[in-house]
């Protein structure tokens, strides 16, 4: 047979559903369907393709729109399981009916979409209450959840098994590695948080007292629990009745980062399970002057369990200094788990110079664990472990009381291949290494490392031969590392020499943030993309013929930005000044950088030009911003002046979006429907306010109407706005054609067109956002690209208390149908 005649509809079904299993279902369906191959549509809306459909990682609006518009209606009897941005979630629930749904999975969760989605009023109350039994929540609520975690904990947590009546199975995950956000549920009623019919739970914890809260009969069917726990060591023991057994439980999973002295209520926890087929511990013990090791396992936990099959382990106990009366090894160790028949296990035994029970000397971890490893986090790795591949391991601590030579990092990059993150505690310097540091660039003793997924690197509590190591690419090439922890600045300056090095320029390209024992920078440095694009119109400006450029400063929202002349007198000691930094970047003795920020509104930086065509954006430069920003102050307002002087250097991250539409954006105006807008910048008016951008303000995209003409209110009906306050605006937009609609927060949407919302810079601008489809709100702040974020960086679901400084006044609300309103 000639191979090479051999094509894929060749091929018979069995082998195509292989091939295409190795796909995730979205790619599967949206590159099959409907391309006049019989054979392939049957295989693509086959069950195995249209069960489970994850759109996580889609931000594509076309993408979005042709599954809900073609493909969801036709495959929805099979649909099980949605996974999908709350962005795009009441637009694919709502595309066709879901009959077999019953699972979800909705990631970027925030506390404002239980507000707005788990409510009798919702569109989507049907599906959640009758239909979903299986909820996965992915949350980034971590700062309401710190501050008020325990409204958070009846807000959120509790409010949900109220209101989903069918639901059996919930998940709440913290997307990271370490436990940062964690529930109080200790001294709230048993009602409080309970269900008469969920099975599975898995959640974050504040304290061990949490976990036994959550056993207290308050969810009676409970087959299976997993929590991670963040303070182990607060326990009253009030109130609990510790004998009661667990007989419903079959499965049981107890994590916890932090060391704890608690391990007798572990035990007496452990031991009321006695139903248990399944149990995974990730604990790490302090306190105590023996060992956890495999005797202690078998009489503590093992006997008191007949019904397990399936034990998956991490246990760590630190001895503290002169408490171990002889010396221990991993050899005695592992003989203790054999005993009791565990055959695949490990342990390690690791020295160390660190405070443990509060004495500070060399103390001792020792770690026993079953295989293959299954967690994602390891501590207290020494030079001494088996040659274990930790496949799932990503956030990897180590220390000892002898150096970590080279050989050892390449062990390390050998056997933690997923590795993301790494902390070093090693005060002992290198000794061969050691040796070649600094002065010795060219030398290559040993093989170059590399870590290709390594991102974050903490070096904070160890030599400085530890920075040289890591940034060094002769000895280690680290291409993804944004994040580096260092004891001080100067030792980093003295690696890099000052950020001149050549062979730490590639490690650091990436760098964003340095992270000091004092403070933190947040940082582009020189070597990136950033700082070319800077330098190239900083080029660009030097070569600027014309006598009398034209300045603009963009900071307005909605009126036309502040513009003015410069003369030659001014525009000399600017190109000096841009010479010496194009000098200085030349030959590494400064960086150009650029600091992002995540605000939205506000100050983005200059433009100067000599014609409309030829605009030289100038941001991220204090000294040159500095300059220009003096050039314009007679014609600026203080208040516009110190809002500028408070951010100089810090530039807008905003998306950058590609219009996908053919749609001739000057053929205005654009009206859209007068139904409630999708947020979908590259489609949404024929993708006009990305293609005319710099001609659209908040207004226009308020209204959802292309003018081009960068529309104020009233200038429609010859009427201009006397002064910008709430009452002024308000009297024009009314004129335009909006309707007011009052100061309290609408629900859901109007049976005609879509809710606005007006916000004041008092004496300054004003700002329009409008509501979407998905129940968050969006904006375009003046001639930049639209979004959907405030200057947290978060959805907006409320713009009244969203922050969107300086346009901290808020006007009230109003309702948009474009198809009666007037604006130019």
């Amino acid at each position: 047979m000639n191979r090479s005649n051999i094509h894929l509809l060749d091929l018979p079904d069995e082998i195509l559903l292989i091939i295409l299993k190795k796909l995730n279902n979205i790619d599967v369906l949206y590159s099959l369907f409907d391309i006049n191959n019989g054979r392939l549509d049957i295989l693509a809306q086959g069950i195995t393709f249209t069960d489970i459909l994850k759109f996580i990682s889609i931000d594509n609006i076309p993408i979005i729109d042709r599954f809900c518009i073609d493909i969801l209606p036709r495959i929805n009897h099979n649909v099980k399981c949605f996974a999908f941005d709350p962005v795009f979630m009441e637009r694919i629930l709502l595309a066709t009916d879901y009959p077999n749904l019953t699972k979800l999975t909705i990631i970027h969760f925030q506390k404002a979409i239980a507000l707005n989605y788990f409510t009798d009023e919702s569109s989507l109350r049907f599906i959640f209450q009758e239909q979903i039994t299986n909820l996965i929540l992915i949350s980034d609520d971590e700062n309401e959840m710190e501050c008020l975690p325990n409204i958070y904990a009846e807000d959120v947590y509790a409010h949900i098994l109220i209101f989903f009546k069918n639901l059996k199975k919930l998940s709440f995950v913290k997307s990271s590695v370490v436990l940062d956000s964690r529930l109080p549920f200790y001294y709230s009623p048993c009602t409080t948080f309970s269900s008469p019919i969920l099975t599975h739970l898995y959640i974050n914890v504040e304290t061990l007292e949490d976990c036994f809260y959550l056993l207290d009969d308050r969810l009676r069917k409970l087959t299976t629990l997993c929590v991670n726990v963040h303070h182990m060591n607060t326990f009253s023991g009030y109130g609990h009745n510790m004998n009661k057994k667990l007989l419903n439980l079959k499965y049981f999973a107890l994590k916890s980062s932090y060391a704890f002295q608690k391990y007798d209520i572990i035990v007496l926890l452990l031991r009321r399970m006695s139903n248990l087929e399944k149990l995974t511990l990730n604990i790490s013990m302090e306190g105590r002057n023996s060992i956890i090791d495999g005797s202690y396992v078998q009489h503590d936990i093992l006997d008191h369990m007949p019904q397990l099959r399936s034990f998956t382990f991490y246990i760590c106990t630190y001895i503290g200094p002169i408490t171990l009366p002889y010396k221990l090894s991993s050899e005695d160790i592992q003989q203790t788990l054999t005993n009791i028949g565990q055959q695949h296990v490990s342990s390690i035994v690791n020295y160390f110079t660190g405070c443990v029970n509060s004495d500070f000397g060399i103390g001792v971890a020792c770690s026993i664990f079953s295989l293959p490893f299954e967690f994602d986090y390891l501590q207290d790795l020494g030079n001494r472990f088996s040659n274990i591949v930790f496949s799932y391991v990503t956030y990897l601590v180590i220390r000892d009381i002898i150096p970590f030579e080279h050989e050892f990092f390449m062990r390390i990059a050998r056997f933690f291949p997923l590795l993301k993150r790494l902390c070093i505690r090693n005060k002992k310097s290198q000794e061969l290494d050691g040796l070649m540091t600094f002065s010795s660039d060219n030398c290559q003793l040993h093989s170059i490392i590399e870590y290709p997924h390594l991102t974050i690197l903490d070096v904070k509590f160890s030599d400085t031969d530890y920075v040289e190591q890591f940034l060094n690419e002769t000895k280690t090439f680290i291409p993804c590392l944004t994040e580096l922890g260092v004891s001080f600045v100067d030792d980093l300056k003295a690696v890099t020499k000052d950020f001149t090095r050549e062979e730490t320029r590639r490690n650091c390209a990436k760098m964003k943030i340095i992270h000091c024992l004092l403070f933190s920078l947040f940082i582009s440095i020189s070597w990136s993309i950033d700082g070319q694009l800077i330098k190239d119109d900083l080029n660009k400006l030097l070569s600027l013929d014309c006598s009398n450029p034209m300045v603009t400063l963009h900071v307005f929202s909605a009126t036309p930005n502040p513009v003015w002349m410069i003369n030659i007198k001014q525009i000399i000691p600017m190109k000096n000044l841009i010479k010496k930094i194009l000098n200085d970047y030349e030959n590494h003795l400064i960086p150009i950088n650029s600091t992002t920020t995540t605000r939205t509104v506000g100050y983005q930086g200059f433009t100067i030009s000599c014609s409309s065509d030829n605009e030289i954006f100038i941001h991220g430069l204090n000294s040159l911003e500095n300059q220009l920003l003096d050039s314009g102050k007679s014609y600026l307002s203080k208040t516009i002046i110190e809002h500028v002087s408070e951010n100089l250097g810090k530039s807008l991250f905003l998306t950058k979006y590609t219009s996908l539409t053919r749609i001739n954006c000057d053929l205005v105006p654009i009206k859209g429907s007068d139904k409630v807008p999708t947020f979908s910048p590259q489609t949404g008016n024929g993708g006009c306010f990305v293609k005319k951008q710099s001609k659209n303000n908040c207004y226009a995209y308020g209204t959802n109407i292309v003018t081009n003409t960068y529309p104020q209110p009233g200038r429609y009906s010859g009427t201009k706005l006397s002064a910008i306050t709430c009452e002024t605006v308000r009297k024009a937009a009314v004129l335009d054609g909006l309707v007011y609609y009052g100061t309290n927060l609408p629900v859901g949407h109007p049976k005609s067109g879509h809710f606005v919302a007006l916000l004041l810079w008092p004496n300054a601008d004003y700002h329009w956002i409008r509501k979407d489809a998905t129940g968050f709100w969006s904006h375009k702040p003046g001639a930049g690209a639209v979004t959907n974020k405030d200057n947290t960086g978060s959805l907006i679901n409320n713009p009244s208390k969203s922050n969107l400084s300086p346009w901290k006044s808020f006007c009230g609300y109003y309702i948009a149908q474009p198809s009666k309103i007037n604006i130019r």
